[in-house]
């Protein structure tokens, strides 16, 4: 009978190990990568107009979207299947992760909303996702005009004090000052956030 348990216990060991090695390098490599593919040309797609105050966040445009839709849906199916099928792996906060930011880059941004506090909920101990999380749901929030919902989450991620993103948290410090008109609160950020970017390198 011990034998047997200790037998049983040792398989799903294995099958865990498997989930975490299937859940990584086949799966969600694959799907961050496609997600890099599309990002950089939806930001390359932008064009920016000098004549207006450029935004720290810049959207992505709906034609621009359009265009990734494929790739970004890709993203979108291997990322439920690590959730689905691959629970029982360490990358499920990652999968979850991944998936907000490609429904971002779809421009679904009420569903990115959804997925970055997901993660941030069900996923505290995390500590670098959980801040990606929060960095995420406040860019979300600044598309949809939700700035008031963008403050309290940036205000839980500033509470954090965790040594990641540091630079991007500043970054949206400085997108929610120059949404409330406060141009010099936004520059004190944005220098941070240089300041920030030049110590991590």
């Amino acid at each position: 009978m011990a034998w047997s348990c200790a037998a049983k216990k040792e398989d799903k060991e294995k099958v865990r190990f498997m989930k975490n090695v299937t859940a990584h390098y086949n799966i969600y490599f694959n799907a961050r990568e496609l997600l890099k593919e599309s990002e950089f040309a939806i930001q390359q797609s932008l064009e920016n107009d000098f004549n207006q105050t450029l935004e720290i966040f810049p959207l992505p445009s709906e034609q621009s979207s359009q265009n990734e839709t494929g790739n970004l849906n890709e993203v979108i199916k291997k990322s439920n299947t690590i959730a689905l099928e691959k629970y029982e792996s360490n990358w499920l906060d990652d999968a979850y992760l991944l998936l907000a930011d490609a429904q971002y880059a779809k421009g679904d941004f009420y569903n990115a909303v959804e997925f970055y506090s997901y993660v941030s909920i069900t996923f505290p101990k995390e500590k670098k996702n959980k801040l990606a999380a929060y960095l995420g749901q406040s860019k979300s929030d600044f598309a949809i005009g939700n700035y008031k919902e963008a403050d309290s989450v940036l205000q839980l991620a500033s509470q954090l004090n965790y040594k990641y993103y540091q630079d991007k948290l500043q970054a949206s410090l400085a997108q929610l000052a120059l949404k409330r008109n406060d141009v010099a609160a936004a520059v004190n950020y944005l220098e941070a956030a240089v300041n920030e970017t030049k110590s991590s390198h």
